[in-house]
């Protein structure tokens, strides 16, 4: 049995997506935006909820193996002008979310924002100022941020993912890092030129041999590259 999802502040889907393609379930997707669940729900197995998430009673939803999402993160976000910032929308968020968790009590859970939010979330929050009235703490096991590319997406993007989950080795490394310790597998961090000669020409009918796959394996996509295919 596949384990069970729970999607929150969804959007079109993006985090759904990877956990679907690794072979987990998703059995419970929300979002406030319209747009965003109509997008989802044309593009997922779960018809995903219009929900304002800042009051909601967790207990309602089905039981889950693992809790993801990720609030939004403008209001915490160094791109956004500090006069147009209100942190404290963004906390009701983040401290819904960790609601969830403590109503759920899944196996695992994952919460990814910008790097910037670090300075809000220290390792031990108390139960109380989350909105749950018992004395005690809601402890953070996992902290940590990851860049992008790392994972052979081409973009230098940094996240800040805290929670209760086990953090991935490293598929791609930068190439100016001269460090004597990289994964034996491990390839170059792949630049957008690449991406972009393997795509094919949306007007005009894909060269002969090319294959778009989706690698399980820093190992398979370079084998892949070799053949001429592209791996995302």
């Amino acid at each position: 049995m596949p384990l069970r999802v729970i999607d929150l502040f969804c959007g079109p889907g993006g985090f759904s997506a990877g956990f679907e393609a690794a072979g987990f379930e998703v059995v419970a997707a929300l979002d406030y935006d319209k747009d965003a669940v109509t997008t989802y729900s044309a593009n997922h197995k779960v018809t995903a909820r219009q929900q304002d998430l800042k009051e909601f009673n967790y207990n309602t939803l089905p039981d889950a193996d693992i809790v993801i999402g990720g609030p939004p993160c403008t209001q915490f976000s160094t791109a956004k002008s500090n006069k147009t910032r209100n942190v404290l929308d963004g906390i009701l968020l983040v401290q819904s979310f960790l609601r969830c968790v403590y109503a759920k009590k899944p196996k695992y859970w994952i919460m990814e924002n910008v790097p910037a939010i670090q300075k809000y979330l220290p390792s031990q929050i108390p139960l109380r100022s989350i909105g749950i009235d018992e004395d005690g703490d809601f402890p953070i096991p996992t902290r940590t941020e990851l860049i992008a590319a790392d994972y052979g997406v081409p973009q230098k993007r940094r996240r800040y993912l805290i929670g209760n989950f086990p953090i991935p080795p490293a598929t791609h490394y930068d190439p100016n890092d001269k460090s004597l310790f990289l994964p034996n597998d491990a390839m170059e961090w792949r630049t957008m030129g690449q991406v972009l000669e393997y795509l094919p020409d949306p007007l005009n009918k894909p060269k002969a041999g090319v294959v778009i796959c989706i690698p399980e394996s820093a190992s398979e996509c370079r084998a892949n590259v070799r053949r001429r295919q592209a791996c995302f």
